[in-house]
């Protein structure tokens, strides 16, 4: 598979720490959630990273890397993302930060799925039988008593199942644009279907909400970066586990911050989804590996 060594312990690290940062974005985004619309929260986070970015451009004068052939790809990458990060707010402001968690990582076994009518690679008995366990996981999670969704399940596994579309189409653009690239078109585009949103519903300016948001924007940024650095020093499979401590962060904050005590279904059914996308993950590692 791939070897662990001294050399590795540093990318962990800065992908555990990106891993965090998210969380703690997701707990800001819970507290405005409270507040303001989530499409003006989807806009001023989009926005603000947009003009980062701008500024990063016109400081580095590196606007070459603006050119690009690939601009629906960008577009479908964009429409993906933001309804991926949409359904990943709406579900952190309305369930539990550890429940949102756990139903997010669904994202695996939708791209498992996809990977089966968007892709070549084939899907073996032994992925269909994780998909199968991911899903049992999901039921278990919501309880199996009643099998009720609200507005948060239901977001949370939209937002992973476009969150999945959106990592199919980055495995595209990645082989022909740089990070930067991606990165800019991502947000530009984001910006304005977000922005577009917002004309349906009020639009709320707060000095505290605004400053809120620039930290969002920052956090989010900063944790990006880390996942990006992590990935370029280390095999994506050695990774991936890691992104499963995101559970420990969100558990952690809810039960401080909002007194949210993890159900006994949650750790069962969380555990096998968990286990699920592991295998989903390592699976795609072993069949990449084959084709080179």
């Amino acid at each position: 598979m791939f070897s662990f060594s001294k050399s590795s312990l540093t990318p962990i690290l800065q992908y555990i720490l990106g891993i965090f940062i998210f969380a703690i974005a997701a707990t800001i985004i819970k507290y405005l959630g409270k507040n303001i619309h989530t499409a003006e929260i989807l806009f001023l986070r989009n926005f603000f990273i947009f003009i980062g970015c701008c500024v990063w451009l016109i400081w580095t004068k590196k606007t070459f890397i603006l050119r690009t052939e690939k601009i629906y790809l960008h577009i479908c990458r964009s429409v993906f993302g933001i309804l991926g990060m949409g359904g990943m707010f709406v579900a952190y402001i309305y369930l539990p930060m550890a429940n949102a968690a756990i139903l997010l990582f669904t994202a695996p076994i939708f791209i498992a799925i996809l990977s089966l009518f968007f892709t070549k690679d084939k899907v073996e008995w032994g992925k269909w039988i994780a998909i199968f366990l991911g899903f049992l996981g999901v039921i278990i999670v919501n309880n199996p008593s009643d099998l009720s969704f609200g507005i948060g399940e239901i977001a949370a596994i939209i937002g992973a199942f476009f969150q999945a579309c959106a990592m199919l189409t980055l495995r595209k653009l990645g082989q022909t644009q740089s990070n930067m690239t991606i990165l800019f078109y991502f947000h530009f585009f984001a910006s304005i279907i977000s922005g577009g949103a917002c004309l349906y519903f009020p639009f709320k300016f707060d000095l505290s909400i605004f400053i809120l948001m620039i930290g969002v924007a920052f956090l989010g940024f900063s944790a990006q970066l880390m996942l990006t650095i992590s990935h370029r020093k280390a095999p994506a499979a050695l990774l991936a586990p890691f992104t499963y401590t995101n559970l420990i962060w969100t558990s952690l904050i809810g039960f401080f911050l909002y007194h949210e005590i993890p159900s006994e279904r949650l750790w069962i059914g969380g555990s096998i989804i968990i286990l699920a996308g592991l295998f989903l993950i390592f699976s795609q590692y072993q069949q990449s590996k084959k084709k080179i």
